[in-house]
């Protein structure tokens, strides 16, 4: 017999306001004896079936491609209200886009920088928290072009670009910060 976990209140309100978004109408999902969602299905279940169903056709009417690589989190991204999720067990709330830095980039930006930050902080909030410190943007672009190898057809790239306040122009990258360019 598997053990039962203990969830965070904060996932379970994130539970019942997802299933209730209207988002997620006509998204499968049901209910255990004790009331709690079934919030896991393997995709070979009916239900996970019905999911993957959900999903396609949702990603036709947001016109993303089902050819793709990672088709179904494309969607599920796409519809997300609010683009962050608590954790399950703690309920620290995170961004969807997974943009946070490891081990090593942490260690990198506390040398570099005498700056601690953590796992839990974004590496958008890490650069404004930088910049309030003083250091300067072109030195904040520099140090993640070199640790994150970040250039314009890198895909990390490609996915802060559209998420964190780095731009291309002129073929290099620059900072955006409110109405502050580098």
């Amino acid at each position: 017999m598997s053990e039962e976990k203990n969830w965070s209140k904060e996932f379970l309100k994130y539970e019942d306001f997802i299933v209730n978004h209207p988002n997620y109408k006509g998204l499968p999902i049901t209910k255990n004896p004790d009331g709690k969602y079934n919030w896991i299905a393997t995709a070979q279940s009916e239900i996970g079936k019905q999911r993957k169903a959900w999903a396609e056709q949702k990603g036709k009417e947001l016109c993303i491609i089902n050819n793709t690589d990672g088709f179904y989190a494309k969607v599920m991204l796409e519809v997300h209200p609010t683009k962050k999720k608590p954790c399950q067990i703690c309920g620290k709330s995170m961004s969807l886009y997974y943009h946070y830095p490891n081990a090593n980039l942490i260690k990198s930006i506390k040398s570099t920088f005498n700056y601690d930050c953590d796992v839990y902080e974004s590496i958008y909030d890490i650069c404004n928290n930088l910049k309030k410190q003083g250091i300067k943007e072109k030195q904040i672009i520099d140090f993640l072009k070199i640790k994150c190898k970040l250039d314009a057809v890198n895909k990390l790239y490609v996915e802060l670009n559209s998420h964190c306040p780095l731009k291309l122009w002129k073929d290099r990258l620059v900072a955006v910060w409110g109405q502050e360019t580098l």
